[in-house]
């Protein structure tokens, strides 16, 4: 079973047990940071990845990076993963775990890539007509990119929306040059 498909089954098992216990925002904030903590740390995703780490070793580390810094339930969650020898996939389950989050919320994830810095009424004109078409609420990353030149890309789920001058510009040297 690849980590994919192992992530998903546990993020699904901690989702529905974080909603039995009603703690669903507690758990997500959780996982949130420890993603953004995994990522930024090359020497805890080398502890989570470490094959030879005897149990005790595991429940030493755990205990001194998490214990008291994360709801009980999350802990508690790590601390089966490590049981199972499945911390290496920690960080897909936190990607999991915040898919059916942003499902079960109904929120949707958009970058939106602009030549120049989007003014505030900008912003909100493009969140409100993606909230509209998407029937979800928008949640935005906005980026600057001036070799764009003019306009804007919008980046929803695996699809990009381009709206840009450079876009523009090469979708009409593509056209002229296989005429």
């Amino acid at each position: 079973m690849t980590d994919h498909k192992i992530a998903k089954r546990y993020a699904r098992a901690l989702l529905s047990l974080a909603q039995d216990k009603d703690n669903v925002s507690a758990v997500h904030d959780d996982l949130v940071g420890l993603a953004e903590t995994i990522a930024d740390c090359a020497e805890l995703q080398s502890f989570l990845r470490h094959p030879t780490l005897t149990r005790a070793q595991q429940d030493d580390g755990i205990a001194a990076m998490f214990e008291g810094r994360l709801n009980a339930l999350t802990f508690s969650f790590i601390k089966f993963l490590a049981e199972r020898r499945r911390l290496a996939v920690l960080p897909a389950i936190c990607t999991a775990f915040e898919d059916l989050y942003c499902e079960a919320h109904d929120i949707l994830r958009v970058t939106v890539t602009s030549a120049q810095a989007l003014t505030d009424t900008q912003a909100n004109s493009i969140q409100t007509k993606l909230a509209t078409k998407y029937s979800k609420t928008i949640e935005m990353e906005k980026l600057v990119d001036p070799s764009l030149i003019g306009g804007f890309t919008v980046n929803v789920q695996d699809a990009i929306h381009d709206s840009s001058v450079k876009g523009k510009i090469d979708t009409m040297r593509r056209v002229l040059c296989h005429a």
